[in-house]
């Protein structure tokens, strides 16, 4: 929720420009998803929502569907982040019931998932999760068509992301859980442009899930540039 809809068209318009060696997803607020579908070029970049609800239409107050998403060429959806969790209180029994209705639509889901500071110290990461994983794949072939993106609360917009070492390991675990080679592994917290290419010489980060530098054209155009 850092640009309106104005600002989201002008930097997607500013990127459109750029020469790049790999497409990427870009993901607005609501509010600029569908303005940002008329300009952006898809020959560059997808289009991905930062959440979706798990009905296609009917007495959900407040709630978008997936269904009307699509529709204005979202190919994505991000599940389960770490915010709608801490601030919205949203488990991943939600993220099971909104997971199987985006596959059941033929869009991808961005699973998120991640410890807090309290876990990591107490030496929980691993078992937080893999039963963050059970949860939301509970009734569905794990990484069936799906992304997975680790995201350690504790790192998120701290600007103390985790050290690529850790992360490389952690999301090993994560494809070695899965057992399935379609799974790929993004890594989200405090990636910037001094930061991101340290994360994807490791092997088993496959992407970054990037926030609050993703609105700085400075920052963001060299990430997508040189990545």
């Amino acid at each position: 929720m850092y640009l309106d809809e104005k600002q989201s068209v002008a930097l997607v318009k500013k990127l459109n420009k750029l020469s790049l060696k790999h497409k990427f997803i870009i993901c607005p607020s609501f509010t600029a998803i569908e303005p940002v579908s008329r300009v952006l070029d898809f020959k560059k970049a997808n289009l991905a929502s930062q959440d979706a609800f798990w009905a296609d239409f009917g007495a959900y107050t407040g709630e978008v569907s997936a269904i009307d998403l699509k529709r204005l060429k979202c190919k994505y959806i991000i599940l389960g982040h770490s915010e709608r969790r801490k601030y919205f209180s949203e488990t991943y029994d939600i993220v099971n019931k909104k997971l199987k209705h985006i596959l059941e639509v033929g869009l991808t889901p961005i699973v998120c998932v991640g410890e807090s500071a309290e876990e990591r110290k107490a030496g929980q990461t691993l078992a937080v999760i893999k039963k963050q994983l059970d949860q939301a794949f509970r009734g569905i072939e794990k990484g069936r068509a799906a992304i997975v993106a680790y995201e350690p609360i504790w790192a998120i917009g701290t600007g103390n992301p985790e050290t690529p070492e850790d992360a490389n390991k952690i999301q090993e675990a994560i494809k070695k859980y899965l057992k399935s080679e379609k799974i790929k592994v993004l890594y989200g917290g405090s990636v910037d442009a001094k930061n991101y290419k340290s994360f994807l010489i490791e092997k088993n980060i496959d992407g970054l899930l990037i926030g609050g530098a993703s609105v700085k054209l400075n920052e963001i155009s060299k990430i997508i540039q040189n990545a």
